[in-house]
């Protein structure tokens, strides 16, 4: 019985938002060889990522809970513009970030994107949701930064008061800040409405506000057998598990704390790039990626709170 109890135990938040990072990481490697096998546009990337996602969401909410996501549109007013909400955050992320790549550069937009996510968390999440982290989280999430900085090589300083690049940085901002809002509205609702209808709806809504932008843009996807297969696993892995994880991890962790465990995703992405594309980290990447995990050892230790 003892042993029963033991495999019924509830896996702690902090490894379900750990998990969902590290299956984010994989996207970069992904995408990366999706450019190389054949021509697509980051916003066609991204839209698919939810297209794909998104019918898969809906089958297994029905499948899990044996109800249709729909059904959490009927119960409350509050509730149907809290999803519509998550909804535009989804869509606003993907087209922030994407926009701000053709308008900055790449590094300086990744890492103001995932940097800010946290920060911007932590300010909201205090009068919006009454969470207030503790000086040791404030001290990881420091840490985390600090770290996700220097592991992503962020070396040009002057990228970030370009004026060139300023549109590109405030939507990288714009990015993070639209990360950041999902993740406090989808712990706000993971209070009243099943994880599985949170995330069903709110991916179908993400695919659907987006594809106006994508058809005007032109959708661009030309791929062989292998580059629709790996289209299939960024929809599947690291978009629709990966948010299984952080959602349900959400119900038990600080949004703010989740943000900053999400730092660990280019940790990830660096050590399968390594592995698999034969990329070198240099020795400041190193010290970047040894300061990003001993903030993450840190929010273990306070269970992040």
């Amino acid at each position: 019985m003892r042993q029963l109890n033991m495999i019924r135990k509830p896996v702690p938040g902090l490894i379900l938002v750990t998990l969902s990072a590290m299956l984010w990481g994989t996207v970069t490697v992904g995408v990366k060889i999706l450019y190389n096998l054949g021509e697509t546009t980051p916003l066609t990337v991204g839209w698919l990522r939810l297209t794909v996602a998104a019918p898969a969401l809906y089958l297994l909410g029905l499948l899990m809970t044996g109800e249709h996501p729909f059904q959490a549109l009927v119960t409350s007013n509050g509730r149907r513009v809290l999803l519509l909400l998550a909804a535009l955050s989804m869509a606003a992320y993907q087209v922030c970030l994407f926009a701000a790549l053709t308008r900055t550069s790449v590094t300086t937009g990744v890492v103001l994107a995932i940097c800010s996510a946290p920060i911007f968390a932590a300010l909201l999440a205090w009068p919006l949701l009454a969470e207030r982290p503790t000086v040791w989280v404030g001290v990881a999430m420091a840490g985390a930064i600090t770290g996700a900085v220097i592991l992503s090589h962020l070396t040009d300083w002057d990228d970030l008061v370009q004026e060139t690049y300023l549109p590109g940085n405030l939507l990288a901002l714009g990015a993070g800040l639209s990360y950041a809002g999902y993740s406090l509205l989808a712990r706000w609702l993971v209070e009243q409405t099943k994880p599985w209808h949170i995330i069903s709806l709110t991916f179908l809504g993400g695919s659907l506000l987006l594809l106006p932008l994508v058809t005007a843009q032109g959708f661009v996807a030309r791929f062989d057998g292998v580059g629709w297969a790996i289209v299939l696993y960024l929809g599947l892995i690291p978009t629709a598990l990966a948010y299984i994880l952080y959602i349900f991890g959400l119900r038990t962790t600080l949004a703010s704390v989740a943000t900053t465990v999400a730092l660990i995703e280019p940790l990830t992405a660096s050590i399968l790039a390594f592995v698999i594309l034969g990329e070198r980290l240099t020795t400041l990447e190193a010290v970047g990626a040894i300061i990003l995990l001993a903030a993450m050892v840190l929010l273990y230790q306070t269970k992040g709170r």
